[in-house]
């Protein structure tokens, strides 16, 4: 659905992104994953259309990547990024509305993503404020869905959460990209999250990929001492972690 041929950005004379190939396949969660400055927000924001490649080129269904094609992607950054002057409902249906969506098939999409998300309906009259750490990435990922895109692009959703919260919304995560399906790409630096979640892992360094594959192909099989230390340093993981 997604896919890198040959892409570098640059900025100024620093290479924050590749050279990178990369493809990322249809209905399954491909998780970019790495230390800080490896290029994977960047890589996530180039799929996006954010920014363009100072090389290379961004396909979308073979095409390259257009004003439509964004329309059809959700996007979920670590804050959750909602209006803090709207309440969770308006935060939804402001989007909706905009593309000329009528008010009632918004609210009833609402009612929908609240039951899939495990969200309290009287959680949605409330400002951002009034809402818990995880009540909120719950609205920035509903909110993400109201139009029911294609890809699912999160650009390390979980990493602001307390440890018990950033569990229980992981396990509704993996629960949630089954049930619907979506082509998910999701930016971590958490190995254990990567593993729960992905059905394949693109491990980067300094803007290139050191290793994709499945979470047992870095672990059992590591493609170079990079990759090796980086398993390493992650020694919470359980053995049967990408389980």
């Amino acid at each position: 659905m997604l896919e890198l041929r040959g892409v570098i950005k640059r900025y100024g004379t620093t290479a924050a992104l590749g050279p990178i190939d990369l493809r990322v396949d249809e209905a399954n969660t491909t998780v970019l994953l790495g230390p800080s400055g490896c290029g994977k927000s960047t890589a996530l924001r180039a799929m996006l259309g954010l920014i363009k490649p100072s090389e290379g080129e961004v396909l979308f269904e073979g095409e390259p990547i257009s004003r439509e094609a964004r329309r059809r992607a959700g996007y979920v950054i670590q804050d959750g990024g909602l209006f803090p002057h709207l309440t969770a409902r308006a935060n939804l249906i402001i989007q909706p509305l905009e593309f000329g969506i009528a008010r009632a098939e918004a609210e009833a999409r609402v009612s929908e993503l609240s039951e899939l998300t495990s969200f309290p309906r009287d959680g949605l009259d409330r400002y951002p404020a009034e809402l818990s750490g995880g009540q909120r990435q719950r609205v920035a990922l509903m909110r993400s869905l109201m139009l029911d895109p294609d890809v699912l692009l999160m650009d390390e959703p979980l990493g602001a959460l307390d440890p018990v919260t950033r569990a229980d919304l992981q396990s509704d995560l993996r629960d949630i990209f089954r049930s619907l399906g979506k082509t998910v790409v999701l930016v971590t630096h958490d190995l254990a999250e990567a593993a729960y979640l992905g059905d394949r892992i693109v491990l980067m360094e300094r803007g290139e990929i050191a290793q994709a594959g499945r979470f047992e192909d870095l672990r059992d099989a590591p493609a170079s001492d990079f990759v090796r230390r980086f398993v390493s340093a992650h020694r919470s993981v359980p053995m049967g972690a990408g389980s």
